[in-house]
């Protein structure tokens, strides 16, 4: 058995299964006894969870022989020959039957996802973070010369209060085969910092980071973000869930609080494998 641990707690096994036994033995010259040995091997790869099992059956072995001694001709008539000879019937067959359950005594700590990635920005200003336009914004082209300018003007003008709301921006994969994770990002479009909650079906899902409570408290900076990892359980296989977030509230600079929005998609698809 070769195990190898991946980053996820997923671990891929090599199995190379051999099996020997003693089939009988042969006598020889001057009493020496050879013994006859079989052996049936098989060779697989599996891929598990932390705590998963997995049940490898095969390798059967089935052996019909039969012997007679008696009468020569008689003992082997139908139904009479018994009376004339003694039958002896043996079968024997085996399977094995290999049960195995990885345990994961201690893995690699990785990182918060949010600091795997990063803003790339433009080639005039690297690493800025980046650009959001507001639903029914318009851009006003410059006048041509001699002609009378005039101001540019939205059909859905934007109030001070929509100035200030706290936008908080959803961002997920959208679908994962069970077994499998999802990545789900919380993004802060604002200056104002931001709190909630995420919650998500703890019998569809589960927390693949430290924290396995749902649903699970969050904070976000002014223009920062969150990345909550989920793994897909059996019983999701096929369905479609939604996430919650609730409790959402944002304070500005000055300390007041501001109308907060949740914009992206909630929903995610689960795959069966």
């Amino acid at each position: 058995v070769e195990p190898s641990v991946q980053l996820d707690n997923d671990v891929i096994i090599k199995i190379n299964l051999d099996v020997t036994n003693l089939i009988g033995q042969v006598t020889g010259p001057q009493g020496s006894i050879a013994y006859r040995v079989g052996t049936r091997n098989a060779t697989t790869s599996l891929r598990l969870h932390d705590g998963e099992t997995q049940i490898l059956a095969g390798l059967i072995n089935d052996e019909d022989s039969k012997a007679v001694q008696g009468i020569p001709g008689l003992s082997r008539m139908p139904v009479l020959g018994r009376l004339f000879g003694v039958h002896t019937d043996t079968r024997n067959k085996s399977e094995i039957v290999l049960l195995i359950t990885p345990r994961v005594v201690r893995n690699l700590g990785l990182p918060e996802a949010a600091t795997l990635s990063g803003a790339g920005g433009s080639y005039t200003n690297p690493g800025a973070p980046g650009m959001r336009i507001r639903a029914g914004a318009s851009i006003a082209m410059p006048a041509a010369r001699g002609a009378r300018g005039t101001a540019a003007t939205s059909d859905s003008p934007a109030t001070a209060s929509e100035d200030e709301t706290a936008v908080v921006e959803v961002a997920s994969t959208g679908k994962a085969p069970v077994g499998g994770t999802v990545s789900v990002t919380l993004r802060n479009r604002s200056a104002a910092a931001v709190h909630g909650q995420f919650g998500f079906d703890t019998t569809l899902l589960q927390s693949a980071g430290a924290d396995k409570a749902s649903p699970s408290d969050f904070n976000l900076d002014p223009q920062g973000q969150k990345v909550f990892v989920l793994r897909v359980l059996a019983a999701g296989a096929g369905k479609t869930t939604q996430l919650q977030i609730d409790q959402l509230g944002a304070t500005n600079a000055a300390g007041m609080a501001v109308p907060t929005r949740v914009e992206g998609e909630l929903g995610l698809e689960l795959q069966a494998r």
